[in-house]
């Protein structure tokens, strides 16, 4: 699988380069509810037409998608939230919590809602929540899965390959899960001693932009961002006895899976 990388080169003015000041963590990043044009032109969510408790919520997501999003597997999946329970302050203040498709969740539940959960095969779900993978509107059909990281079964499969419709996700979600998968691939960047300019937030929450060769790292990741947040559950008695070897690793028994199987469960 080759990954191409595309680097921004910024227009020279007066004969000089502007320094663009880079925001260094997601819990720092201010959500815009204007869109970039490539995710406005993809189909709009519909608004779901029946609410549901927080106690039905993973019930309703798995009547509504019935299979993963990705893979088009019917078992072996968990409900995983586009936005992670681990920014749940980050959502609180951001005002993205507008979007939700319910306007009247408690504080503990404003993540179970309709517009942030989809249902993903467990492997898929682990990919999405560990940052190897993102969903990206390359048309205008709808979108593409795009990984950030290789693994062994779902880059070969599915890179570059179209989801199943996102039922009533919100698209806004899917752009901030965006950014959120990205922040961590800055590490290098950071890392190296050449001179940058990035935006320092102080703890007033006032904003300024500083020059700075090393960038401390204590304020680059919100406090367990990169954990798993998807709701699982118990695989089913039939679901088990597709694991031929209980003690192989995942990517041992995705290996041993004949290859036309899998090629089944793509889109």
């Amino acid at each position: 699988m080759v990954i191409s990388i595309k680097f921004l080169h910024l227009e020279i003015i007066d004969g000089e380069i502007p320094k663009w000041p880079v925001m260094t963590c997601f819990k720092d990043w201010e959500f815009s509810s204007f869109l970039p044009p490539s995710r406005i032109r993809v189909p709009n969510a519909q608004q779901p037409a029946f609410s549901f408790a927080p106690s039905e919520i993973i019930s309703s997501i798995r009547a509504r998608d019935v299979y993963c999003r990705i893979t088009g597997h019917n078992t072996g999946t968990d409900v995983a939230h586009i936005i992670s329970r681990a920014e749940k302050e980050w959502f609180e203040n951001s005002g993205i919590r507008h979007w939700n498709w319910e306007k009247n969740l408690s504080k503990t539940s404003l993540l179970e809602d309709q517009a942030n959960l989809m249902l993903l095969r467990a492997d898929g779900q682990r990919a999405f929540d560990n940052k190897y993978l993102v969903l990206y509107p390359k048309d205008l059909s709808g979108f593409y899965v795009h990984m950030l990281h290789y693994t062994s079964d779902l880059s070969v499969l599915n890179h570059n390959s179209k989801t199943h419709p996102l039922f009533n996700c919100q698209p806004k979600f899917l752009y901030a899960r965006f950014a959120w998968a990205l922040f961590p691939l800055i590490t290098g960047f950071l890392d190296t001693s050449v001179e940058k300019e990035v935006i320092s937030i102080a703890e007033n929450g006032q904003r300024s932009i500083i020059t700075a060769r090393k960038i401390e790292t204590k304020r680059r990741y919100s406090q367990n961002s990169s954990q798993g947040t998807a709701m699982s559950e118990a695989r089913s008695e039939g679901n088990a006895q597709e694991n031929d070897n209980p003690s192989d690793s995942e990517d041992t028994r995705l290996d041993k899976m004949p290859k036309a199987e899998l090629e089944k469960q793509r889109p």
